[in-house]
């Protein structure tokens, strides 16, 4: 019998699921994602997040080399999701990072 193919990760499930595992190192957080979203679908975020020991889910919205991004426009929109939000990114230009909009923080 024929093994079925591995599922190949999109770059944004990369990035997702290597910021779990730091979030978990730095502070023993374990966080769970589910319903992660294929870029192809029609969803409002990426994915999300449940906490330990909570119902609620976080959406997530990942972005990828955001060193140009304006913060504030990501803010807002994280901020117009139907539950809390969650950005999870690979790299935030440092010179870009503060302060944060606030509700941001």
């Amino acid at each position: 019998m024929t093994q079925p193919a591995p599922t190949m990760l999109t770059v944004e499930q990369k990035i997702l699921r290597a910021a779990i595992t730091a979030l978990e190192l730095e502070t023993g957080l374990k966080l769970k994602a589910v319903d992660i979203a294929s870029r192809a679908a029609s969803s409002e975020f990426d994915a999300q997040v449940v906490l330990p020991n909570k119902a609620d889910k976080l959406a997530v919205e990942v972005k990828i080399w955001e060193q140009k991004a304006n913060l504030g426009a990501l803010a807002a929109k994280i901020k117009s999701l139907p539950q809390e939000g969650l950005l999870v990114a690979d790299y935030v230009n440092p010179l870009k990072k503060h302060p944060l909009p606030e509700g941001c923080r």
